[in-house]
Parts: C-alpha cells; sequence; structure tokens
C-alpha cells in the first residue's frame, strides 16, 4: 500500500511541476483566451430619397467622398435598359468599400432615374413619356405622343426630371456620366467638352468614343453638355449585355472619369 501511495505521489507531483512549467513558459495547456467582440457589419449605403416616379416609387440617391471635382451618374434613365441600373448600384457599392481611399472627389450616384419604367420594363415612364427628351435644353421641341421619344408637352414636365434638375442644381458637378444600352453598343457618347474625359474611360473599357447620337431635342446630353457648358458622357452598354460582365469592362472606366 505504502509503495502505491508513494507512486501516486510521484505522478501528482509531475503534474503539478509540469503544470509550474507550462504556466511559466506560455504553453499550449493555457486556459483559453475568450474571444474579442466581434467586428462590426459592414456599412451600408446611406440612400436617400430625392423625389418621386410618377407612380409614386422613391428616387434615390447616395454620396461618397467629399470636396470638389463632383461627378454625378446616373442610371436607369429608361427602364428597358435595367443593367444601367445595375451598374449604377454596383459602383455604388464599390465606391462605399473604398470610401476611406477617396481624396479631393466626390460622387453622386442616381441609379433608378425611371422607377416606374424599370418597374414595367418600358423605355418611357409611366405618363409615357421619354425622360431623356423631357429637358428643358434650348434644342427640345414637341414630338407626336405617339412618338418612340416623345418628351412630353412641355420640357421638365415630369418629377422625374425636376428631380434630376434638382441635383445639377444643388451639386453643381464639373461632369455628368448618365449609363444607357443601346442595339449599337457598346459606345462612350458625348456632350460638350467631354473628348479627353471620353478617351480616359476608352482606355480602361475599350470602348468606342464619338458624337454617336449629336444634340438630341430635349436630351439631358443637350442640356447638360450643349447648355450648361459641362462635361457629359452616355456610357452606352450593349444590348443585352450580362450585367456582371458589364461591371468588369466599366468598373476601372467610372473609377478614371470620378478622378478625371
Amino acid at each position: 500500500m505504502a509503495g502505491g501511495l508513494r507512486e501516486a505521489f510521484h505522478v501528482l507531483s509531475g503534474f503539478l511541476i509540469g503544470a509550474v512549467l507550462c504556466g511559466a513558459s506560455g504553453c499550449a495547456s493555457r486556459a483559453p483566451v475568450k474571444p474579442g467582440p466581434r467586428p462590426a457589419p459592414p456599412e451600408v449605403i446611406e440612400w436617400r430619397e430625392i423625389g418621386y416616379s410618377a407612380e409614386g416609387r422613391p428616387i434615390r440617391a447616395a454620396e461618397f467622398g467629399c470636396n470638389g471635382n463632383v461627378t454625378l451618374i446616373l442610371g436607369g434613365y429608361h427602364g428597358d435598359e435595367p443593367v444601367s441600373a445595375d451598374l449604377a448600384v454596383r459602383f455604388a457599392d464599390h465606391l462605399l468599400a473604398i470610401e476611406h481611399r477617396l481624396s479631393d472627389t466626390r460622387v453622386v450616384i442616381v441609379p433608378e432615374v425611371n422607377p416606374d419604367g424599370l418597374h414595367r420594363g418600358t423605355r418611357k415612364n409611366a405618363n409615357g413619356i421619354d425622360l431623356n427628351r423631357n429637358l428643358p435644353a434650348s434644342n427640345w421641341r414637341r414630338l407626336p405622343a405617339r412618338s418612340h421619344s416623345y418628351g412630353g408637352s412641355q420640357p421638365g414636365s415630369e418629377s422625374e426630371t425636376r428631380a434630376v434638375l434638382y441635383m445639377l442644381r444643388k451639386y453643381r458637378p464639373s461632369k455628368v456620366i448618365s449609363i444607357h444600352q443601346a442595339r449599337r453598343g457598346p459606345m462612350l457618347d458625348y456632350n460638350g467638352p467631354a473628348k479627353d474625359l471620353a478617351t480616359a474611360m476608352s482606355r480602361e473599357s475599350h470602348y468606342p468614343v464619338g458624337m454617336f447620337f449629336g444634340n438630341l431635342p430635349g436630351s439631358l446630353g443637350s442640356y447638360v453638355g450643349m447648355d450648361m457648358g459641362v462635361p457629359i458622357i452616355t456610357l452606352e452598354l450593349k444590348k443585352g449585355v450580362a450585367p456582371e460582365s458589364a461591371w468588369k469592362q466599366n468598373r476601372e472606366a467610372l473609377m478614371a472619369a470620378i478622378y478625371y
């Protein structure tokens, strides 16, 4: 019995000595450290309402960065061009992720100028008006109501148009990017003093550059480029392009634009 007790004592002594040495040396048998608090979830985009559509759907905008060199980016002008809105939202997500690196530039994004048209899948808004012919440009003219590009009975008649005009007055952008889709796309169509800006974007996307459509009556391109004298790019994606492809083709082009 005594021998058994001595053996048990030696085992216990070895265990205690090992525990002391282990504590002194910081080996793996230490009590586990409780995990700290989990990191905060990623921030979300702060969309704010700047107006409402003909059917009462909100038109939202988000702002990134600060200071001068304001770029206004618009998507979803025509409801049958949904990838234009998708690209604008993807770029907003990208800017949120890198906002801490943005310097001396401000970007304002309105991804769905025509939410009713996007909901319906139609070019025009719920009132049957092509919003990209409803701007109060000096070349506005009334077209037949059944026209593919009917711009309303008078310029600026639509609430969606007034939301865009509000953003132009509020931010006085140094340049505007309006995203569309066209069967003739892809291309970088420009109005006003925007050829060099289009060229800078083309270096990244390899889209052709030109005044492919000219100064269309009552269009945003005519109003901003011709009347305001502000560079404006109509970024025409190809009709039917996949959203992921449009993003890969244009991410760096949009980044080049905001720093131009």
